[in-house]
């Protein structure tokens, strides 16, 4: 996960990875290697509508606005794609745990406009979700 990632690197192109597998594995990833990244948020990907709650989590951290209950999800979601593309935000790390019903929403259509940063998409379907696939079983040691 780590060669993947570029974890080592100062990478300024977007790295994405399809995780299938032993679940919380992601979570020891990020745990383990947070001092790489300036951000790391975990989006709920078991479907489009948790997605959305997520977007509007991320963006009550990320954004000043008293009233984003007034915004729109696809104003939420363009304003969190849009601060995550920004070159100054180019060291993060975007988790998409449970992806597992690729046949009801394209998640590719979440990520950020921008090809930098980090993505990493859990799922029981590596074999139908588009990024560099990996499976990872247990142990998890300290080679990350």
């Amino acid at each position: 996960m780590r060669t993947h990632l570029g974890v080592s690197e100062t990478s300024r192109h977007r790295r994405c990875i399809v995780l299938g597998g032993i679940g919380g594995i992601v979570v020891a990833f990020a745990r383990r290697h947070c001092s790489f990244y300036d951000s790391t948020f975990l989006f709920n990907a078991t479907s489009e509508v948790m997605l959305k709650v997520s977007f509007r989590r991320i963006a009550e951290v990320i954004f000043d606005h008293q009233n984003l209950h007034d915004f729109e999800d696809e104003q939420i979601l363009a304003g969190v794609r849009q601060w995550l593309s920004e070159p100054s935000n180019s060291q993060w790390l975007m988790i998409l745990d449970n992806y597992d019903e690729p046949d009801t929403y394209d998640v590719v259509e979440y990520y950020p406009t921008a090809s930098h940063g980090a993505i990493i998409v859990t799922t029981r379907l590596p074999s139908e979700v588009n990024g560099t696939r990996i499976r990872v079983g247990p142990p998890y040691d300290d080679r990350g």
